[in-house]
């Protein structure tokens, strides 16, 4: 999702849901994340974490070390 002049990227743990109940998400952890495009920087917005970010072959890539049920990743 763009956002000025970086992008969000939206990640959504449904490993709680199933078919019409909804229960704890099962924490993850370690989620490697690559998008397309140069990008400088990385941060986690619900845990106020900076993520190193890798540069490689157009990609720019990051992990996010937990999520539990949401988390929002700034871009820039």
């Amino acid at each position: 999702m763009k956002h000025g002049e970086g992008h969000l990227v939206h990640l959504v743990n449904i490993t709680g849901h199933s078919e019409t109940g909804y229960f704890d998400a099962i924490p993850m952890s370690n989620i490697k994340v690559e998008v397309q495009g140069t990008f400088h920087s990385a941060k986690a917005v619900r845990s106020g974490k900076e993520l190193p970010l890798t540069q490689q072959g157009g990609y720019s890539g990051f992990t996010v070390p937990s999520l539990d049920e949401y988390e929002l990743v700034e871009i820039r």
